[in-house]
Order: C-alpha cells, then structure tokens, then sequence
C-alpha cells in the first residue's frame, strides 16, 4: 500500500502504538528488542487494519473475516491480562512451543476460541501475534 492510500499517517500511528506500549509499562530495552512487532503494529494502524481506544484496548479488523457469512471480522484485546488469566489458557502449552503460546495468549487477550484464532489468515496472525508478544 503506497502513501497515498494511508488511513493514518505514521506519527499519529506511532503515537498511538507508544501510548500503549506507555499503558502496559514496556521498557525501553524491550521496545528495542520488539522494534519489528512494533512497526507491525505502527503499520497495521496507518492500514486501518488496527486501532487503540483511550482504554487501550486495541481492535484488529481482520483482512480475511472468519466463520459463517464471514461473521468474525473483529478481535478485540484486553489492555491487561493477569497470570491468572494466562494460565487458563496456556494448560497443556510447552513453554517450548511459541506458536501455541501466542495463540494462547491470542485467545486469552480477545476471548476468541483457540480453535477460531488457528484459522486466521498468515496476515492477519502476525498482527495478533506482534500485540501477544508484549504480554510474554
């Protein structure tokens, strides 16, 4: 997508993935570590494919909607996720295997089934995927 076809423009996209990223209390090593899941994140927002509310709560608009008549066409994550919560969904999950942990995470942070988020699309997983890594 050029420029032009922008639905916002990358400082506002940036202010709003660093507002969040603020929210949760990520360290700035770690903003450096994750600067990829970052501008996957900055990206999908200049998209229109991602958006933060002013609770940080972010709504990914999914490029390949799921389900009957394509009835999931949104996720929505939480801005916070206790172990507590995790856990529950992490049961059975090797500490080994990062593709079901991010999907677990996935599950956990937008209360979606793991059986539902295993069928998104490659482009619309890496977008969940680069919020899920900031819960790790």
């Amino acid at each position: 997508m050029d420029m032009n076809n922008k639905v916002v423009d990358f400082e506002t996209a940036r202010a709003d993935v660093d507002r969040w990223l603020d929210h949760k209390r990520v360290s700035p090593s770690k903003r450096t570590n994750m600067n990829d899941s970052i501008d996957t994140l900055t990206d999908a927002i200049m998209d229109g494919y991602l958006s933060i509310d002013s609770e940080c709560r972010i709504t990914q608009k999914l490029r390949f909607p799921l389900g009957e008549d394509e009835s999931i066409g949104t996720l929505v994550f939480k801005p916070r996720l206790s172990n507590m919560e995790a856990k529950k969904y992490l049961k059975d999950i090797k500490s080994s295997d990062i593709d079901g942990r991010l999907t677990s995470y996935v599950s956990a942070l937008t209360g979606v089934g793991k059986d539902i988020i295993n069928k998104l699309d490659s482009e619309d997983t890496g977008i969940a995927n680069a919020v899920a890594v900031f819960f790790l």
